[in-house]
């Protein structure tokens, strides 16, 4: 079983209380071995056989004693437990009609907190949904993308020329398989009109190395990637729903793609969206086979390429491989491939790595925002807590120690950010929808960022923490009062000069926060109208890009 540390404490027996139930259980004990020993005593017994066989009565006397310790420990362990329960219920009610009686005040905070919260809560959906859930395939660890660079130029990351994927897949023993990828499209005129369809066109062994079935129907069988059986076709969940409503009886019809027949022999799972290395996500996928022609071509890149390695294989084992094939190419064509070397990339890295450090910045941004909402509410509890003066005085003049005063005052912030974090979870499921509206191009996997368990436990665990950041300060501040200022004030407030530093102090942590976020906002839109006005080189107005697929 497993526990909270900070909450152990109050479900352990205290050392005082463990010593006292000891020294009960031994008084107990021996007063009842000397009546007996009275009692044999008393029948004609000399004291020292009286004793002995007192003893022999009772047994393992040791055993008996702990015996009666655990029972008694235990029983003290479960009153501890029930008055720490009964005084947190009566903090609670008396926090919740505290709070009732100031609705502006609490609606203000609550508000302030939601904003904070809720912030952090939509961009940690981002940044979970896009770099920390693994991929949604089997073993994903174990994928890997590939590529091609110019070694000479050190240059960036590039696509893969059909013969030397021919020539990688041949040579490598590495890789359990590598599969290849050509964007493409196909015309298709429906009942609702002209559309063209976004296209994958995959090699043998592009299902297998993403292990990955169908969810409807299956995938291609490996004589489908042979000229003349390629007439076949796989639907992405989306086209299926958008085009198809979702209809499973659309498996085994034929399609009329580019003025061909096709048949859909499947579809796949809606987190199925590979490769998305993509401005606009392809939408199906069909048989790749190369021409003899196609075959050749060295000089001309447009494959995207992954692979999965194999058992016992490393990614550092794959990379000095495929490094080396590429050099071996290179040798032996060097009309094409002087200085083309191969890049081996963990799949995850290649899908997120180029958003990974702006959700970051995100993420950091949101969390300034948070502590700016704290310490707003922090102000506010101060602020609170001097109108409160007289209260904390007559708590601490009838008994009420330090540490009953922080705890109430923690279980109003407590309240307090529980209510904010419900209302910030709520702007939360907003946030995610604009995410997903605004979201750039090459955000990958925004379609399966959802609010779900994980992120309703990020945002009861903020929740907690806001609660310590905005309530200690000002509970410990109010465990501290000034009893003859206190009970003299008549219920009026008296502020002093420490409680005045530490609102000036939080205002400056305040600016301070908010100056760093307008600073970044400001070079951010700098930086934005820069990009702007950078001359293209020639006129774009009226100006039309095509892709042209043949």
């Amino acid at each position: 079983m497993t526990h909270i540390p900070g909450l152990r404490r109050y479900f352990r027996l205290p050392r005082w209380g463990a010593e006292r139930v000891k020294e009960d259980v031994d008084s107990e004990l021996q007063f009842h071995l000397e009546m007996r020993t009275g009692e044999l005593v008393a029948s004609g017994m000399t004291s020292e056989a009286a004793r002995k066989e007192a003893l022999r009565q009772f047994g393992d006397l040791d055993y008996t004693k702990r015996y009666c310790r655990s029972i008694d420990e235990r029983q003290e362990a479960q009153d501890r437990r029930g008055a720490w329960l009964d005084a947190l219920r009566q903090d609670a009610r008396y926090a919740w009609r505290q709070l009732g009686r100031s609705p502006g005040f609490t609606t203000v905070a609550v508000l302030t907190l939601a904003l904070g919260i809720g912030a952090n809560t939509a961009i940690f959906t981002a940044v979970d949904g896009v770099l920390l859930k693994p991929l949604p395939y089997a073993d994903a660890d174990r994928l890997v993308a590939l590529w091609q660079h110019n070694r000479a130029e050190d240059g960036e990351r590039d696509d893969v020329s059909p013969a030397n994927f021919l020539d990688w897949r041949e040579r490598s023993r590495s890789f359990e398989n590598i599969a290849a990828a050509e964007p493409f499209g196909f015309d298709y005129i429906g009942p609702e009109g002209p559309e063209t369809f976004r296209v994958w066109l995959v090699t043998d062994g592009f299902f297998r190395i993403m292990r990955t079935p169908a969810l409807v129907g299956r995938t291609f069988a490996e004589e489908e990637y042979t000229a003349g059986r390629e007439q076949v076709v796989v639907l992405g969940y989306g086209l299926w729903q958008r085009r198809f409503g979702g209809d499973s009886s659309v498996v085994g019809r034929t399609l009329v793609l580019d003025g061909q027949p096709r048949t859909v022999v499947g579809v796949m799972p809606p987190a199925f969206n590979f490769p998305t290395d993509f401005p606009e996500p392809k939408e199906m996928w069909a048989p790749k086979v190369f021409s003899e022609r196609e075959r050749q071509i060295r000089g001309r890149a447009y494959l995207t390429v992954a692979g999965r390695l194999g058992p016992g294989s490393t990614l550092d084992h794959a990379r000095t491989e495929l490094s080396s094939i590429a050099t071996e190419l290179s040798t032996e064509y060097p009309a094409t491939n002087t200085d083309i070397g191969a890049l081996v990339v963990p799949l995850h890295e290649q899908m997120v790595g180029h958003v990974r450090p702006a959700l970051l910045v995100l993420l950091g941004a949101v969390a300034f925002v948070l502590l700016i909402a704290c310490a707003n509410v922090a102000n506010l509890l101060l602020a609170r807590a001097s109108h409160r003066e007289q209260e904390f005085a007559v708590r601490a003049a009838l008994g009420a120690g330090r540490g009953r005063v922080v705890r109430q005052l923690i279980t109003e912030s407590l309240i307090l950010a529980l209510l904010g974090a419900a209302a910030g979870v709520l702007l939360a499921h907003w946030g995610v929808q604009g995410i997903r509206a605004l979201s750039p191009p090459n955000l990958p996997r925004v379609d399966e960022l959802a609010i779900d368990g994980r992120v309703l436990g990020f945002a009861l665990g903020i929740s907690f923490l806001t609660a310590l950041l905005f309530g200690m300060a000002p509970a410990l501040r109010a465990a501290r009062p000034d009893l003859h200022e206190g009970l003299k004030a008549g219920g009026r407030s008296a502020t002093g000069s420490g409680r005045k530093r530490l609102r000036n102090l939080i205002v400056i942590g305040e600016v301070a926060l908010a100056t760093v976020l307008l600073v970044g906002a400001g070079l951010l839109v700098r930086s934005f109208e820069s990009l702007l006005r950078v001359d293209r080189g020639y006129r774009s107005e009226n100006v039309l890009a095509i892709n042209v697929f043949t």
